[in-house]
């Protein structure tokens, strides 16, 4: 019996491609891509056209906005001849028509000049103060020697005792330039003490001015009073010994002190003190052959005696803000 099946022509053509048994796998990932991307098309397209339309309508409506006005304009034109006619000549004056103005065009508000400077005020770029103000100290470094030479102690009352770092946030906010503040320390209770140059003094005090801030003209660091140990309050020391203690204190504080002002001036400064007769001179030499290094705090030694050893200071003294 012969079979009634029929086998397949090998060389019949592939009527369903997409699906044909025989497809390799890659050539079926690569048509699912290629429908994906053809999905993604269609949907461009859509999105495209849905512009397309809502321009069209925004189109519209600008033309619709600007034949409003024109008619807005013409209606006023007329509101304007009737009033400006005469009761005797009702209707037998002939008036002639105005030009009618343009309408104005729905316009940019990005290409108003104005308000665009006025839009792009507050986003400027802020001011480089800091900078400007490293820029004029550079520049200090070329200029001649001043006639003014030498420093000075400013003493001013405060009613809290603050860290120095804090102390320089404030006179930072009143607007001084604290780079220029080469030290900052508490001589004795509520008075601070600020050395500055001689050219820095008067605009210094100047501007404390401009906040009611006055300077101590008569104080005198050197004043046993500001000794503040219970030991040496009693009766029972002898003025001498308490200027001794002072004079002890002041030494430290100072020599202290030396070793956090900026190294270019460092010896200026120690001949200041050493003038006031804080330092000697060989303490003087010694400090400016010694490495820098951390030393135990002035600020808080006005409490101690010559045996008392002050606690440490952080580095705060450093003018370079």
């Amino acid at each position: 019996m012969e079979s009634t099946a029929t086998t397949e022509d090998p060389t019949a053509p592939l009527t369903d491609f997409h699906y044909h048994a025989d497809l390799p796998d890659f050539m079926t990932g690569i048509l699912k891509r290629m429908d994906t991307m053809e999905s993604e098309i269609s949907y461009f397209h859509r999105q495209l056209a849905d512009k397309d339309a809502i321009i069209d309508m925004l189109k519209q409506q600008q033309h619709q906005l600007q034949q409003e006005q024109h008619q807005q304009q013409i209606r006023q034109l007329e509101q304007q001849q009737q009033q400006t006619q005469q009761p005797q000549q009702p209707t037998t004056t002939a008036t002639t028509a105005q030009p009618l103005e343009e309408p104005t065009p729905v316009t940019n508000p990005w290409q108003d000049v104005t308000k665009l400077r006025t839009v792009r005020q507050p986003m400027g770029p802020v001011p480089l103060s800091h900078s400007l103000k490293k820029t004029q100290a550079a520049a200090r470094t070329f200029f001649p020697p001043s006639p003014n030479q030498g420093f000075k102690y400013l003493y001013i009352n405060t009613s809290k005792r603050l860290p120095t770092k804090e102390l320089r946030t404030k006179f930072r906010r009143l607007g001084i330039t604290t780079s220029r503040l080469l030290d900052i320390h508490y001589p004795t209770r509520n008075v601070i003490a600020v050395l500055v140059h001689n050219d820095y003094e008067r605009e210094f005090l100047d501007h404390i001015a401009k906040f009611n801030i006055a300077p101590i003209t008569d104080f005198d660091p050197n004043d046993p009073a500001h000794l503040q140990d219970p030991a040496l309050a009693g009766d029972d020391i002898s003025s001498n010994e308490k200027e001794f203690h002072m004079a002890t204190v002041l030494n430290k504080r100072m020599l202290n002190t030396l070793h956090y002002i900026r190294a270019p001036i460092r010896r200026a400064v120690g001949i200041y003190f050493m003038n006031q007769g804080w330092i000697s001179d060989d303490e003087l030499n010694q400090t400016l052959a010694a490495p820098d290094a951390e030393m135990d705090s002035a600020d808080a030694s006005f409490v101690a005696t010559s045996t008392t050893t002050p606690p440490a200071r952080p580095m705060t003294n450093n003018i370079d803000d």
